[in-house]
């Protein structure tokens, strides 16, 4: 309001992180009811997750993202020599996502990123390998939600490593070791992944390549946040969500 916008020719342009990117986009939708924004994402995470598809949402009641809109933004500018300056658990952070997408879907990627480990960490994602990666894990989230923008269809592959990472990303704010978006992501689907071989749906070597990856690159495997309690309090509400979508079919 003090900046007068006149939002029918100016944009609000977004330069930051994720979390940024989040707010931006809220207060661009909220902002007479729809002000153009233009997002520009510093960070790996924002690069790879935060700027791709329409969603914005903030932290409520000590909720993850349980406010927030969908906004289109006008576009997003993307300039991976940000990420050059970033600290390692920035890096490693954002690389979360990657992993996330080459698990659900791109095979090349995950070999990519397992060749890789180290050099795309220590590099920050720059030159052709750190290129690589974060286009086919971007042209993968682009492929996933094309069809699906404004979440018509709530079961998706995208959410892999997101059923039990928001409760354990707000209980860890209230512990001296938080954890980063990626990092709670990351012990989700390291959880899923020992779920998954428990139940026979994938080997052990498979099993072992993704959380040797997931090592590899930095990222957190547990936190003394996680308890069976969490778990049973997410669990039995991802329960209780799955039976009320079978009975409304």
């Amino acid at each position: 309001e003090e900046f007068k916008i006149n939002r029918r020719q100016e944009p609000i342009i977004a330069i930051g992180g994720g979390v940024c990117l989040d707010v931006s986009g809220l207060a661009a939708n909220l902002y007479r009811r729809n002000t153009g924004i233009i997002k520009v994402p510093t960070t790996v995470m924002g690069v790879v997750d935060a700027s791709i598809g329409i969603k914005t949402a903030v932290n409520f009641h000590e909720k993850k993202n349980k406010l927030g809109t969908y906004c289109p933004p006008l576009g997003v500018l993307y300039d991976t020599s940000f990420l050059a300056t970033l600290d390692s658990r920035n890096i490693s952070n954002g690389s979360a996502e990657i992993v996330k997408m080459a698990c659900i879907k791109d095979r090349q990627l995950f070999e990519l990123m397992e060749q890789n480990a180290e050099h795309v960490i220590a590099q920050k994602f720059q030159g052709p390998i750190g290129a690589a990666a974060i286009r086919r894990s971007i042209q993968g989230m682009l492929e996933e939600l094309e069809y699906n923008l404004w979440e018509a269809i709530l079961v998706r592959l995208v959410d892999y490593g997101h059923t039990i990472s928001p409760e354990l990303e707000m209980a860890a704010l209230r512990t001296s070791a938080m954890l980063l978006h990626g990092e709670a992501v990351t012990i989700d689907m390291g959880l899923s992944t020992e779920l998954s071989y428990g139940r026979g749906l994938i080997t052990a070597a498979e099993r072992e390549r993704i959380l040797g990856l997931m090592a590899r690159l930095g990222l957190p495997l547990w936190h003394e946040s996680c308890s069976i309690k969490l778990f049973m309090k997410v669990c039995w509400r991802c329960v209780s969500a799955f039976a009320q979508l079978c009975m409304s079919r």
